[in-house]
């Protein structure tokens, strides 16, 4: 039984995401898709990829689901709920410009003669 069968024109799609994505999910997705058309089993390939073989019948089951939706959008993870993760660099940046920001502010109340944390009279 051949639980993914994929045209032709998918498995050159998804061996081109091999080669150029940078996502290790989509990769690994796409080749696993791609031994699953072959007739490696769920169980081999789960080892290959050190997935669980649920999580392999999960992303079978996600793919074939969203046929109707664009090639790569049925490769990439599921939108997660809850707030979006925070770019790191952007996180850095902002932490970055609130220290400047704080010692400038900082050095324009100490060179007035008032402690930062002293009430105004």
């Amino acid at each position: 039984m051949n639980l993914l069968t994929l045209s032709l024109s998918e498995r050159r799609a998804l061996a081109k995401q091999i080669q150029e994505t940078k996502d290790v999910k989509v990769c690994k997705r796409a080749q696993a898709f791609l031994w699953l058309s072959e007739g490696v089993s769920i169980r081999e390939i789960s080892q290959r990829l050190g997935i669980s073989r649920q999580t392999m019948y999960d992303w079978v089951s996600f793919y074939q689901k969203r046929r109707n939706k664009s090639f790569i959008s049925r490769l990439q993870d599921r939108p997660k709920p809850g707030r979006p993760r925070q770019n790191l660099l952007s996180f850095f940046e902002n932490l970055i410009h609130c220290f400047v920001n704080l010692r400038d502010n900082t050095d324009i109340i100490m060179s007035s003669g008032q402690h930062p944390y002293s009430q105004k009279s």
